[in-house]
């Protein structure tokens, strides 16, 4: 009987994945380049990625964490992180990718870590074997990452302000799930976002809005909508 890695993080690979959606391109801000994953007070794992413009963050109940790290997932990984496999056998449990990272880093900075298949964290961590693994390869580390709790607005203030969003930007919500409910926080604050599941949520930065066709907030509809029709204007 083998022995069993320590291992530093256990968590979903397809919420992982998810959140990887949302991290920076930016070569200065290497530490927004990954997602955090921190032990969660309710159990588990919170898993966090921001580019300053969006943030996701994503709850997994039964991850298993040793310590807070960032880490950033090869193309290759996201790719096998990405097929949450379901069995085709009746009364089947259905199975989920998982990420492990081993307890032991030789490497400041790189790690390998593998993806595997199961029906249970649990299950994950006695099945998880490099060499039967889904993807195996070296993930970069860090232990580094924004005050993201900062961000979230602690009290949500009716707004009289219009929400405009960049419309690329809160398409990265869209596969996360449905109905998308986007709550207005202040003028300049960032706007809160739901995806019809309760592991998640989102933050989104809005836009400077253009006021032109609803320069009076209490209108309803575009000022040539009620306007009158051509003929109407020539009898008139």
């Amino acid at each position: 009987m083998t022995e069993q890695p320590d291992f530093h993080v256990m968590v979903r690979a397809d919420l992982l994945v998810m959140a990887h959606r949302f991290v920076s391109a930016d070569s200065l801000r290497v530490y927004l380049q990954g997602v955090w994953i921190e032990p969660s007070a309710e159990g588990g794992a919170v898993l966090v990625a921001t580019d300053g413009w969006t943030m996701a963050v994503f709850h997994d109940p039964d991850a298993m964490v040793n310590r807070p790290v960032n880490i950033c997932l090869p193309p290759a990984a996201r790719i096998a992180g990405a097929r949450s496999k379901t069995s085709t056998r009746r009364h089947a449990k259905p199975t989920f990718p998982f990420f492990a990272l081993p307890a032991n880093e030789p490497v400041p900075g790189r790690a390998l870590g593998w993806i595997t298949g199961a029906a249970s964290v649990a299950e994950a961590a006695e099945l998880a074997d490099m060499r039967d693994a889904n993807w195996c390869g070296v993930v970069r580390t860090m232990n580094s990452f924004t005050e993201w709790r900062v961000c979230v607005p602690r009290e949500r203030k009716p707004s009289a302000h219009p929400g405009a969003f960049n419309p690329e930007l809160l398409s990265r919500f869209a596969p996360i799930g449905k109905p998308m409910s986007i709550y207005l926080g202040q003028e300049h604050e960032p706007a809160l976002i739901e995806c019809g599941r309760t592991d998640f949520f989102g933050l989104i930065m809005p836009m400077k809005a253009d006021r032109a066709l609803f320069s009076d907030m209490k209108a309803s509809a575009p000022a040539w909508m009620n306007a009158p029709a051509k003929a109407e204007r020539q009898a008139a």
